[in-house]
């Protein structure tokens, strides 16, 4: 990753998997789902007891109730992307204007 305000340079390696299996379990498990994707995203995770902690990443505007009432609301939390970027070159060039900047 390279931050476009700073110019520092970043790797980063993370697991990624696209589906869970029964017997799969995470500590934490990140959802970067679209608002009209939920009811079935919900039903997998809700089948998976072995994840501890579920990272919804978006916004809805219409609250998240479903997402509470459908997933135990103990292992539940939201977070909100304050960045933007894209990719070029296979490497994620960022801006998160929330931070100081030296420059």
């Amino acid at each position: 990753m390279v931050n476009e305000i700073t110019g520092q340079r970043d790797v980063s390696r993370v697991r990624v998997i696209h589906g869970l299996k029964p017997e799969d379990s995470y500590d934490l498990a990140i959802v970067l789902v679209r608002k009209n994707m939920l009811p079935p995203v919900i039903e997998k995770l809700n089948a998976r007891p072995g994840l501890q902690t579920v990272l919804f990443m978006g916004n809805n505007a219409r609250g998240f109730e479903e997402y509470i009432t459908r997933l135990p609301k103990e292992k539940v939390l939201f977070g909100f992307p304050g960045v933007g970027g894209g990719i070029r070159e296979q490497i994620v060039h960022y801006a998160d204007r929330e931070k100081p900047t030296d420059k």
